[in-house]
């Protein structure tokens, strides 16, 4: 992202669910949610056979410096 964020893949189950970490600028961003969803989501669902969500498991309150608070 343009603004140095970032998702890291942390796994996957059997039911198609691939569960991720943002990073950088997207810890904690008020858009966060709607760049997992319509960006990062879209992609990989069109992408990598057999992905059907994701779920976000980033912990957006914790960090240095989260926009969350």
């Amino acid at each position: 992202a343009s603004h140095g964020g970032f998702v890291t893949f942390v796994g996957h189950d059997t039911e198609g669910v691939a569960y991720l970490t943002m990073g950088g600028g997207c810890h904690g961003c008020s858009m966060s949610k709607m760049t997992m969803l319509e960006g990062v989501q879209t992609t990989l669902i069109e992408q990598v056979p057999g992905v059907l969500k994701v779920r976000d498991i980033t912990d957006h309150a914790a960090g240095s410096n989260p926009y969350y608070s």
